[in-house]
């Protein structure tokens, strides 16, 4: 099959779990014999963050990449702010249409792909607004509220025009179905390498660490929870640490940055950065906790499960309710800092109970195997490409 991956947002240095799945995506495939491009909408030349295959041909819609905007571009942006997310988002697919993304459909004359798959609602509605006779998977790659929440009615159109959409757990079908007129919803989740030898979690240690893998981010990830939460348990837990690692793009390091200080808590709580050795933070760690308020699946979560370690998240996160079977491979706590607190010291004081719920972690996570997972996607693009070849024999 030849397959565009499209997702007009930028790859370059952005190490976030999105852009990994579309190069895992693009890897596996092309490893598997398809002919695969990426095409993206970014600031910066160069190729993705995450490793991916040289074969695989990268494509940057935007004309001038480091492209600032004008002080009006700027200043007119605001101004549709006020009118809300629906009227952003307008204003931006407009932006970028003038830079770069209506080049779309050259780049498919060029190519001729037999499918298309997009990871943002943005990406389908350019798409759809080229009327491209191509057919096209969107893949909903966070919880569907949060996709279909305001959007623009382009956007909605999109969804509902797609030949497929696509959720990450099996609890977003029947949302998805509520939510987008489209009879075709189906179910796959991401892909989790899976880890041969687990965390070493019993034994004693001079240090026990709490860990949080993901994107620096107020509003969805919400690591100050964390921060506070550790803050109740410091004092009595004098030989554990915190470790939370991540990129920042939004300032909201400063603000972590200035909780930790202010708790005195600077020699047990590390914001530690980026790192492109996770599977050695995941294999030094104790406990994983993901005090998320949403998410399409949890991809560190997953990952950190796999490698063997308890995790903590909040019973009314989407997806991490899912992952997380509490009081098996981890407990899920009702949402606020005292109840995050207790769910991590329940596992902090008793090391016979994270390596009893670790091992099961590293069980559960077998199910979304690599193998099983880009099997589904293959069988379900062949079908696609399939009957779009015999409703065109048939026309």
């Amino acid at each position: 099959m030849n397959i565009i991956l499209a997702y007009f947002e930028d790859m370059v240095n952005i190490p976030d779990g999105l852009e990994k799945v579309i190069c895992d995506f693009a890897n596996e495939l092309t490893l598997r014999g398809h002919r695969i491009t990426i095409v993206d909408f970014d600031s910066k030349q160069g190729r993705p963050a995450h490793p991916l295959l040289e074969t695989v041909p990268v494509i940057n819609l935007q004309t001038k990449p480091r492209l600032k905007k004008t002080r009006q571009e700027k200043i007119v942006r605001e101004c549709y702010r006020l009118f809300g997310r629906a009227a952003v988002r307008s204003w931006i697919a407009g932006y970028k249409r003038k830079h770069g993304v209506s080049r779309f459909s050259t780049v498919v004359k060029e190519i001729q792909p037999d499918v298309i798959v997009s990871f943002e609602t943005m990406t389908s509605a350019e798409i759809c607004r080229e009327k491209i006779d191509v057919p096209l998977v969107s893949s909903l790659q966070n919880e569907p509220h949060a996709c279909c929440d305001c959007l623009p009615k382009s956007e909605m159109q999109a969804l509902e025009k797609s030949c497929v959409v696509h959720v990450l757990m099996e609890s977003f079908v029947n949302i998805a179905h509520r939510l987008i007129k489209n009879p075709n919803i189906v179910y796959i989740p991401n892909a989790l390498p899976q880890c041969g030898s687990p965390a070493k979690l019993d034994g004693n240690k001079e240090v026990y660490r709490i860990i949080n893998v993901a994107r620096l981010n107020k509003k969805q990830k919400r690591q100050e929870i964390l921060i506070k939460a550790f803050n109740n348990l410091a004092k009595r837990y004098p030989h554990w640490i915190v470790e939370i690692w991540g990129g920042d793009t939004s300032g909201y390091k400063k603000e972590l940055q200035s909780m930790i200080e202010n708790a005195h808590l600077e020699n047990q709580i590390f914001l530690k950065g980026v790192t492109h050795h996770v599977d050695e933070v995941y294999a030094q760690a104790d406990i994983f906790a993901f005090p998320s308020k949403f998410e399409g699946f949890g991809l560190s979560l997953g990952e950190a499960m796999s490698a063997g370690l308890p995790a903590v998240g909040f019973r009314s996160c989407a997806a991490v309710n899912e992952l997380i079977k509490n009081g098996k491979n981890g407990l899920l706590a009702e949402d606020g800092v005292d109840s995050f607190a207790q769910a991590l010291e329940t596992l902090m004081k008793n090391q016979e109970t994270r390596v009893r719920m670790g091992k099961a972690a590293h069980e559960s996570m077998k199910a979304y195997s690599p193998k099983n997972v880009w099997d589904q996607w293959e069988v379900l693009l062949q079908d696609i490409v399939e009957k779009a070849k015999n409703t065109a024999v048939n026309n």
